[in-house]
């Protein structure tokens, strides 16, 4: 009481004296409130972590990464998309950065520096292959919609059919790959084959997964494909 009356004026201390205490409390403890019996578990830490990092997230929550594990598409091309998100893909401006000896003009068209935007969705090369596929005039509105390509490929993801973001996505792979055997092979695909590489692969992929042979069978001609993937994604409000 004394340390009370020393750190109060006399009013105050008197008041703060008078509180009645529970009965059943004998002394101070810590307690930790996201649990019912008041220890602290490494369950509980977590949640309050995922929901921190919510509460903080400009976008009022945390990147939903099941949208991307179930688009319709090979597993090693969803696990691309992920390792693009998380940053992991070895490009020339990321290498540099880490102090890596290396060139960091983009091999393609040597203009700027190489990183995932531009090997994608920037670089003249790929430009020609996203209007070989019909897609350039969706695609460039969605880069000047979000800054980065995480959020790009996200978006895709979640709003777009699961079939599209399947093609979306094995063409991905294929100007990653492109890139890489023109890097360490110099050898290079044509725009107007790279894109109908990428609807095969999808294709034989999606037949193996599927019984019902005539759910790709609409798909017969470049015509036919993109036709269905513009219609598709124009159906989607955002685009």
């Amino acid at each position: 009481m004394r340390l009370i009356r020393d750190l109060s004026n006399y009013v105050g201390a008197e008041d703060i004296i008078h509180v009645p205490l529970v009965e059943d409390v004998t002394e101070d403890r810590l307690v930790w409130k996201e649990e019912t019996n008041g220890q602290y578990s490494v369950r509980s830490g977590y949640r309050v972590w995922k929901n921190s990092k919510k509460s903080h997230n400009p976008e009022n929550g945390v990147e939903d990464w099941n949208d991307l594990w179930y688009i319709l598409a090979p597993p090693r091309v969803k696990h691309l998309l992920w390792r693009i998100c998380k940053g992991c893909l070895p490009f020339r401006a990321r290498l540099s950065q880490r102090q890596v000896p290396c060139p960091t003009n983009c091999h393609f068209c040597g203009l700027t520096e190489e990183d995932d935007r531009h090997i994608f969705f920037v670089c003249s090369e790929t430009n020609s292959c996203w209007r070989a596929a019909g897609l350039f005039d969706i695609v460039a509105p969605l880069l000047h919609r979000h800054n980065d390509i995480k959020s790009l490929i996200l978006y895709v993801c979640s709003k777009v059919d699961r079939k599209v973001a399947g093609l979306f996505a094995c063409m991905i792979e294929m100007l990653w790959q492109n890139r890489n055997d023109f890097i360490w092979n110099n050898e290079k695909e044509e725009a107007s084959r790279l894109w109908w590489l990428a609807f095969h692969k999808w294709q034989e992929w999606f037949l193996a997964q599927n019984s019902q042979v005539n759910e790709a069978a609409p798909y017969q001609s470049s015509l036919d494909f993109a036709s269905f993937w513009l219609v598709q994604v124009q159906r989607r409000r955002g685009f």
